[in-house]
């Protein structure tokens, strides 16, 4: 075998690989008050605070999707929350995917400030 045939095999190979992982080349933001809540007997939790922009294809719902059955998620309900309770400005940034919720961006992380 050549040198440019093992180049070639390599190539083919690497790109072949990469396929089969699937990278998010979207993830969405948005920042506002919570204007809206769902959530459902499937242990579902989502939640709007603005136009997301930037989100992914899949998420054809405004809103961004947690799953209330893990830690994390629980946290992240407790904080939108307690944001909502006393009107402050949500910041979300989402993961890039649907896998919670099918038409709803995951939220990947939430924040808010304090006002000082």
């Amino acid at each position: 075998m050549t040198t440019t045939s093992k180049f070639r095999v390599a190539l083919l190979t690497t790109a072949a690989a990469l396929s089969l992982f699937s990278f998010n080349a979207y993830a969405g933001s948005a920042s506002g008050k919570v204007a809206g809540i769902t959530a459902t007997r499937a242990a579902l939790w989502a939640f709007n605070v603005g136009t997301n922009s930037g989100r992914p294809a899949c998420a054809t719902s405004n809103e961004f999707a947690i799953d209330n059955n893990s830690a994390a998620g629980k946290a992240m309900i407790a904080s939108i929350l307690a944001a909502q309770a006393q009107g402050l400005i949500v910041n979300v940034s989402g993961s890039g995917n649907c896998d919670v919720w099918g038409d709803r961006e995951s939220a990947a992380s939430v924040s808010f400030a304090f006002p000082i």
